[in-house]
């Protein structure tokens, strides 16, 4: 879903004004919410899967019995994520402006393909753009909708505590189980090591384990690094109301660009 928007924005495939059209911006408007329902997919595939590796590694003897619900677990996620994310998606809308150019820019608008209006030029005439003239255009852009703006402290909560924070807390306990039980299997390996007891191939099948285990926290550990401080972010603007989320988080979300 995203691959489409950052290539645009990576190598200027639309120009400024082809972005204000009326289609892109509704092309901006899917965008953000089949990402958001996306990433929200991906954040409960991921609990998912670190509940997995957990019973696995840690309460082997329940594994059977967690793999028979994976199926419906997975298919409860592509299910429940739209239904989450629908407080964002009350709070977006298209939102226009007028603008008014010189007629030495109108070339340039018209190849953008705008929503057009011609007014009279300053000798009283209307139309090629001669000296004075003016063209009115209406611009479209994705902005706040009315429910984000009476309701804002409903989506600040649902996208810091159930999207954001949630997750987090529930990959951090896991993560900390899987360094710990990682750690104690170490310690038997190395007594078995020490005894002479163990086969080649169990000790090879204990060296898979232990890296895949570790790959998977280093995936979780990322997964918190990005989105804690969202959560955090989000939870501080559903607290601090307007001007933190105003002054705070959108002019830190624009870092990235």
């Amino acid at each position: 879903v995203y691959v489409p928007y950052a290539l645009d924005y990576a190598f200027m495939l639309n120009s400024r004004w082809q972005r204000l059209t009326y289609s892109y911006a509704h092309y901006i408007f899917m965008h953000a919410m089949l990402s958001q329902t996306a990433h929200t997919i991906s954040i409960f595939l991921t609990i998912i899967l670190a509940l997995w590796r957990y019973v696995s590694v840690c309460h082997p003897n329940l594994k059977n019995a967690v793999m028979k619900r994976t199926l419906l677990a997975i298919l409860t996620s592509y299910v429940l994520a739209p239904l989450i994310s629908l407080p964002y998606f009350f709070s977006l809308g298209i939102s226009t402006e007028d603008i008014y150019i010189y007629s030495h820019n109108m070339t340039e608008i018209r190849n953008g393909n705008f929503s057009q209006l011609d007014v009279p030029t300053s000798g009283g005439e209307i139309g090629e753009g001669g000296e004075g003239g003016i063209m009115k255009f209406t611009k479209y852009y994705v902005h706040s909708s009315k429910f984000a703006q009476r309701h804002n402290a409903v989506f600040l909560w649902v996208y810091s505590v159930i999207i954001k924070l949630l997750p987090c807390i529930a990959l951090t306990y896991f993560s900390l189980q899987l360094i710990r039980a990682l750690y104690e299997a170490k310690k038997r390996k190395e007594k078995l090591t020490g005894s002479g007891n163990v086969s080649v191939k169990l000790m090879t099948k204990k060296k898979q384990a232990d890296r895949t285990t570790r790959m998977l926290i280093a995936v979780l550990l990322l997964f918190l690094i990005t989105e804690f401080p969202q959560g955090i972010m989000g939870l501080f603007s559903a607290l601090l109301h307007h001007h933190f989320y105003t002054f705070c988080y959108q002019k830190l979300g624009k870092l990235h660009i």
